[in-house]
Parts: C-alpha cells; structure tokens; sequence
C-alpha cells in the first residue's frame, strides 16, 4: 500500500525485515536473549546491548542539523530507513530533533553503535503523527546539566510549616541557583537530598520550592519538613531542579526529553537517556501502541562530578493513549518524581445545565503534554455515541453514565470566565480540594442521552480512551524520590520487575489532584515482582473502590541487605501524602538576593 515517490521493493524488504526483528527477536544483535534475562540479576540483564559512549566531546551545534535534514528528506521521499552518519550530533539552543508525519520509517543510529544526541535544556526528541516508527541505538543527553546540585553547609532550620537549607552549588560543572530558577521559569523547583557516599537519595518527598535568596551561600525555602528529623547535616549533597516545565524557547513540551504524541505503534529499541529535562520519556494522546525494549533512564557511567539525578521529574510517563505502552527489559532510575505513571485523564463539569447536557471543562495538565498537544486531550477526541461516565469529585465514587448525543466547543466569554475562575473555586470550601495545578478554560457543551443527575465540579471520564492493555516486564525501576509508579491501566499486566528504593506501586487512582484517571482499573496482573527496601514498608497499593479484578501473585520483598522481609500490601496509611503547596501555586514562588 506503500505508494510515496522513492518506494521500492528493496525498500519494502528492509523495512519489513526490520519490523520482524523488533517483533520476534529480543535484540537486533543476538546479544540478549530471553532466556537469559530470566536468568540474571536486572542490574546484569538490562545492560544495553551495545556499548555506551561515554564523556561528553566536542561538536558543533550545525550537527543536528544535518541529521535532521536526513530524516526530512527520508520522510518525504518515502524512504524506509535512515542511519546516522556521525557518533555525535549537537542541536542548538533552541532546537530539538523532530521526526513528524512519517510511517513505516526506521531510524538507526551509527551503523555499529551508538549515536549521541546532545540538546540545550527545553529540547529533546520529538516524534508526532506517526505511525508504525522505530527509532533505535541513541543516546540523548545534555552537555549542560538542567539541575543545580552542591553540598548543604546549613542544615535545615523550621520556618513555620517550611523548612530553609544553606547550599554551596558547585557552579563549575552546573547551573548555578539563578540559572535554575531562570530555566524553571514559571514552573516549580524542587529540592532533592543525597547522602555523600552512596549517592542514594534521602529524606524522600516532595520539598517544593517556595523561596530562594541567592549569595555566596544560597538560602532555600521549601515546604514540608524533611523526615526523619536530622537526616539532611552539613555535607549532605543537594540537587535543586525545575519540575513542572522549562521556559526554554520553543522547547519540548516544558523540557519532556523523548516525546511520542499522537502517534500509533513506535518502537523504541536500545535508548539511552542520561538527563530527563523534566520528564524523561512521555508518550501522550493518539492510539499509542508503543513499545519500548532495552531503554534506560540512567546516569551516564564513568562521568565525573556524577550527575545525581537521571531525570528531573517522572522517568516515563504515559498520558492519554488508548492502548497503553509496553515497557520490557529496560532501567528506570535516579528520578525526582516517580518513576513511572500510566493514566488518561478526566474533565470537569462546569456547570450543568439539565439532567442530560453540561458545560464540560476539557482539562490539560502539567503531568503530560496536554498544553502542547491536543491529541492529548478528552473532549476534543470524543465521539458522538461515546459512553460517558461521572464520578464524584474527591471520593471517586461512580456517579452514573450514559452515551453522547451532540457536543461542541464554547467561546462564549461568560462561560471561559467562569472556567477560569474555576482552579480556585474547586480548591475553596465547600469542595476543599488539593488540585494545585492550573487546568485550562477549553470548556465544551456536551449532552448525553440518559438523564444523570449532576453538580459543579463533577468528574468525567470517557471509557473509550482509556490506555488499556499495559505491560511492565522484566525492567529494573529504582531509586526514585517518589513513587514506584502509578498503574491506571485497564488490562494491564505488571510482571517479573525489580522495583527498589521508591515509595510503593500504585494501581488505581487515590485521589484527583492531578485529574488523572480512569477512575476505574482492572482487571490487573502484579506477579512474579520483586520490592526492594521500598519506603513505608510495603509494596503495593491498590485502591479498592477504584479497582476491580486486581490479581497479586508471587511477589516477594527485601530489606536494603537483601533479606526476604514480609511482603503485605499498603493500606491507605501507606500513600505518601505530602503538605498541601500554596493556594496561588506557582506564583508563590519568591527569588531575591540574601
């Protein structure tokens, strides 16, 4: 069906031979197999089969360029196949890699190795509308680290409910405190505490950053107290990084390393990330269907100062596809959020205006590329005769359903104004909720066919797009400074993984303060896992009123010395729930000179 100028049938058989070795054989060079993966330790099996480079060299920013024509040409053409021509290629301040609107295309690196990407912070890889891609043996990284990281020399003293640490930045391998907060830009930062030897993290949680003074030794306000009291002395190491977004130019959506949106079946083979600006790997709106084989989220080996942290935020994040990743053989780890999140997202209803048509508001979020791309969003993808279902706002509970009769965008003033006003409102007594992040004025008038009672600020969640069928094999996911993962995948399977160092595994929503859904999972499959030294002493997390068919089976847990310990799962005392941050969000946030 192939008909684009160029195409061959020499170019049909490369392209076919190269699908059947992604879909058949565990590795392209015959390095791995399966059988020996379920032999070994993950830290021995989910080396990468190629050898990484190392160091950073020099290059010169016209590189990227050149590979970039090298795909645009190969898409227009209808090639089947690009290969990188050089080890390494710089991309300019300001410009990012972008494989867009190509099918049936392999893009390889460096015949016989590796090839490095490296990227001003704000960019990365970008590949959007495509379908049936496969994009293999790179290595994506920054020549400047998109993090501030030094040693604490005033241990943490109370400021109210806060706390503020004194930091000396080691400004001559890294950003200084002004360069950070600069690149934040009106996102938040965060503060993570390392111990000096191990370089592990410690004192876990989310230390949002409220005030910065800058001066020989720089002064950080963040909210919540470090845990347990006396963990962070002189000495400890401290990174300080962006979370939510980087004011970069026109960069990847707020700083999202490798990007896949609104794209159908892209593997991704033998990917190395060595600095998530923000989110490491995000895949977000259109079909999906993604595979992943022998990626890491990893420090770069060999590096000296270490670079402490391998992604700013999440290490993958799957938002808003309807049939989920799979993820297989491959490392995530070093993370100042969760390792892993897998969800759809839910809109809000406005207003209702009768028991079947509402104003609905179609909810963008900071946790995926929902500002960048509107394939990433609800409303905007929805169907006449699709199934719409309501949940109660703050419990989750089930609050009817029905089917779509008609739906279309408002602009009416009065009603975006309303909208606009609503991130405060549903934050407000009586509904007293915890979503801190701005969520849009996109409002639709939707009605539906079967009367359903409804109230302000109701949740709503449309079954169709739900990113069914997820599946975590085989990786290594560790060391992370919050969660193990959040699973909201209907049908997904979660089986033979190592997860070490993070808080637990969550598998169902417990709680809307990110709007992410759906609001019911299952069935699930948590087998044959292995929890090592994860926080709060449990594994495992599942929310009984939003799940259903949840299967956990053969899993076992250590302590940090590698002893088998009891392995119950957590009770709802178990979630790490950190302090509420600032009513007025990221505009609270005060920088001057001490």
């Amino acid at each position: 069906n192939k008909t684009a100028p160029g195409w061959c049938l020499s170019d049909f058989r490369q392209w076919a031979k190269r699908m059947l070795e992604l879909r058949w054989r565990p590795s392209r060079c015959g390095l791995i197999t399966a059988a020996f993966l379920t032999a070994v330790s993950p830290s021995t099996a989910l080396r990468a089969p190629l050898p990484t480079n190392s160091g950073i060299v020099n290059t010169d920013p016209s590189d990227g360029y050149e590979l970039q024509k090298q795909i645009d040409s190969a898409i227009a053409s209808g090639a089947a196949l690009v290969t990188a021509l050089k080890r390494n290629y710089e991309f300019a301040p300001g410009t990012s890699l972008r494989i867009s609107g190509a099918t049936n295309l392999a893009v390889g690196g460096i015949s016989g190795g590796l090839t490095q990407l490296w990227f001003a912070c704000g960019q990365g890889v970008h590949i959007a509308n495509a379908t049936d891609v496969v994009f293999e043996r790179f290595e994506i990284d920054y020549k400047t680290p998109c993090f501030s990281q030094g040693k604490v020399t005033t241990p943490p003293v109370a400021v109210g409910k806060n706390e503020s640490v004194g930091v000396v930045f080691d400004q001559d391998n890294f950003p200084s405190a002004e360069e950070s907060v600069a690149l934040a830009g009106n996102g938040s930062l965060k503060v993570t505490y390392w111990d000096p030897t191990s370089l592990r993290m410690i004192a876990h949680g989310n230390h949002m950053v409220v005030n910065v003074s800058f001066g020989p030794e720089t002064l950080i306000e963040y909210w919540g107290k470090v845990s347990p009291a006396g963990a962070v002395t002189k000495g400890t190491l401290v990174t300080m990084h962006p979370r939510l977004g980087i004011s970069q130019g026109t960069g990847v959506a707020g700083g999202l390393t490798y990007m896949i949106t609104n794209s159908s079946r892209v593997s991704t083979v033998n990917v190395s990330v060595y600095g998530g600006a923000t989110e490491a790997i995000v895949e977000g709106g259109g079909e999906g269907n993604h595979t992943y084989r022998f990626v890491r989220v990893v420090r770069r080996e060999g590096q000296t100062p270490v670079r402490l942290l391998a992604a700013n935020a999440d290490g993958f994040h799957s938002s808003c596809v309807t049939q989920g990743p799979t993820l297989v053989d491959s490392e995530i780890s070093w993370t100042g959020d969760d390792l892993l999140n897998i969800h759809s997202r839910m809109a809000i209803v406005l207003q209702p205006l009768s028991s079947t048509a509402a104003y609905i508001i179609d909810t963008v979020g900071s946790s995926s590329p929902a500002d960048y791309d509107d394939s990433t969003l609800t409303l905007e993808r929805t169907r006449v005769g699709d199934h719409i279902a309501f949940w109660a706002l703050g419990s989750l509970e089930a609050n009817g359903s029905s089917n779509v009769a008609s739906l279309q965008r408002v602009y009416d003033a009065s009603v975006i104004a309303n909208a606009e006003e609503a991130q405060i409102a549903i934050n407000a007594p009586p509904y007293s909720q915890r979503i801190s992040h701005p969520f849009g004025s996109r409002v639709w008038l939707v009605n539906w066919t079967t009367p359903v009672s409804l109230s302000r600020f109701t949740l709503v969640d449309i079954p169709r797009l739900r990113p069914v069928g997820a599946r975590v094999l085989r990786c290594y996911l560790h060391d992370s400074y919050m969660r193990t993962g959040l699973y909201d995948s209907p049908n997904q399977r979660i089986e033979g993984n190592h997860f070490a160092r993070a808080f637990p595994l969550y598998v169902g929503e417990t709680g809307d303060g990110w709007l992410e859904g759906p609001p019911s999972v299952g069935p699930t499959i948590v087998q044959g896992n292995t929890f090592e030294d994860i926080f709060g002493g449990c594994g495992w997390h599942v929310n009984s009123k939003t799940t259903h068919q949840v299967v956990v089976v053969n899993n076992s847990c250590v302590d940090s010395n590698r002893v088998t310990v009891p392995c119950p799962p957590c009770s709802s005392a178990g979630e790490p729930v950190a302090p509420a941050p600032p009513r007025s969000g990221h505009s609270s946030l005060r920088y001057g000179h001490s």
